[in-house]
């Protein structure tokens, strides 16, 4: 009985010794295709968190904007806040403000402006170059852009 369970135990062994290098092949095979996979999923993510925190502070800034004798400075400084604590640098992104569709710039015309009633919209973006992770491959676009807020402009 010894003899023929050592047989069986030195089978297993020597069948595997045949084995020993496919397991490396194998993987150097895959590793390429599952780190691109995980790179990928790292800048979609990477790309999806940074579209919320814009959406976040375009709504905080229309928020702002549709209070009564608010101001572009107003609604600029509570986007660059938002932006600010989520790490995103707030002078690399753009706002843009729009009255009744037509953009207040802050120079020539101003949110303060506005009468009640009139829509105030407010959109984020910042490029793509400026919040990547590792690589631009796996998000196509130039720049990321929030979400276009839109809120009445309350009376006084």
């Amino acid at each position: 009985m010894i003899r023929a369970r050592s047989k069986a135990v030195g089978l297993v062994r020597s069948g595997g010794c045949g084995r020993r290098g496919t397991v490396a092949a194998e993987f150097a095979l895959l590793a390429p295709f599952l780190f691109s996979v995980m790179i990928g999923m790292y800048e979609l993510s990477r790309g999806m968190m940074v579209r919320e925190v814009l959406s976040d502070a375009a709504r905080r800034g229309c928020r702002t904007g549709a209070l009564p004798a608010r101001s572009n400075s107003d609604v600029m400084a509570d986007v660059n806040d938002v932006l600010t604590s989520n790490g995103i640098t707030a002078s690399k992104a753009t706002t843009t403000i729009k009255v009744d569709d037509v953009t207040y710039d802050g120079t020539a015309k101003n949110i303060r402006d506005a009468q009640a009633g009139q829509k105030i919209s407010v959109q984020v973006s910042i490029p793509l170059s400026e919040v990547y992770w590792i690589t631009k491959v796996f998000l196509k676009a130039s720049d990321i852009q929030s979400e276009t807020f839109n809120m009445m402009r309350q009376g006084t």
